[in-house]
C-alpha cells in the first residue's frame, strides 16, 4: 500500500474512531454523561450543556444547586440566546433538537430556566413543537424557589446550564481537507527523495 493511501485511510479511521457526526450541518450533538446527567454539545462553542430532561418537578434554585455540584454554570439570557440562534426552527427541526437536547415528558415542549434577569424571579426560554422561533420570558410569575405547575404533569421546567468543554471535534470535511494536505506533503516528500 502506498504511503499516501495509508495517510488517507488513517485520517478516515481517526474520524470514525472519534465519532465524528456525518451531518456537517449539525450544531448540537449528544454528549457524554457527566456523572448521572446526560448532556449535549454545542459544536459552535464546544460548550457541554445539561440535557433539558435531567430535572423535573424542581425549583430553579434546586436545579441550580444540583447543576453546580456537577460542575455546571447556570446560563445567562445571552448564553441561551447564542445557543438557540444557531438552532433554526424553520420547519421540521424541533423533533431532532428534542431528541438531542431533551424535552418535557408529557407535552411537546423544550424549555428551561436561565439566570434570573430580575433577581429572585424565574426566567425561561422555550419552544413548542411546531413553533417557528424560540421564545424568551424574562419576567414570570414564579420565584426561584417555586416549582412552575407544581403537582401537575406540567411541572417539567428544566435548566439551561453548561460547562466549557474540550475543543470541538473537527467536521468530516475538515478531516478530509487535513488528510489531503497530509497526503500532498507525503507525496511531495516522496518525489524529492
Amino acid at each position: 500500500m502506498h504511503r499516501v493511501e495509508r495517510v488517507l485511510r488513517a485520517a478516515v479511521m481517526a474520524g470514525a474512531l472519534a465519532g465524528v457526526s456525518t451531518q456537517a450541518s449539525a450544531t448540537v450533538i449528544d454528549g457524554a454523561n457527566v456523572g448521572s446527567y446526560t448532556t449535549f454539545v454545542d459544536q459552535n462553542t464546544g460548550r457541554v450543556w445539561l440535557d433539558l430532561d435531567n430535572f423535573f418537578g424542581l425549583s430553579h434554585n434546586a436545579m441550580e444547586g444540583l447543576a453546580s455540584t456537577a460542575g455546571f454554570s447556570v446560563a445567562t439570557r445571552g448564553d441561551v440566546d447564542a445557543l438557540l440562534a444557531s438552532l433554526p426552527l424553520t420547519g421540521g427541526e424541533w423533533p431532532s433538537y428534542a431528541a438531542i437536547m431533551g424535552s418535557a415528558p408529557n407535552r411537546p415542549l423544550i424549555w428551561g430556566s436561565y439566570e434570573p434577569v430580575t433577581p429572585g424571579i424565574v426566567a425561561w426560554a422555550y419552544s413548542f413543537n411546531g413553533d417557528s422561533s424560540w421564545s424568551f420570558l424574562d419576567h414570570t410569575d414564579f420565584g426561584v424557589n417555586d416549582v412552575p405547575n407544581q403537582d401537575s404533569s406540567a411541572a417539567d421546567m428544566n435548566l439551561w446550564a453548561y460547562q466549557d468543554g474540550p475543543a470541538a471535534v473537527p467536521e468530516p470535511g475538515t478531516l478530509l481537507l487535513m488528510a489531503s494536505g497530509l497526503a500532498g506533503a507525503a507525496l511531495r516528500r516522496r518525489r524529492r527523495a
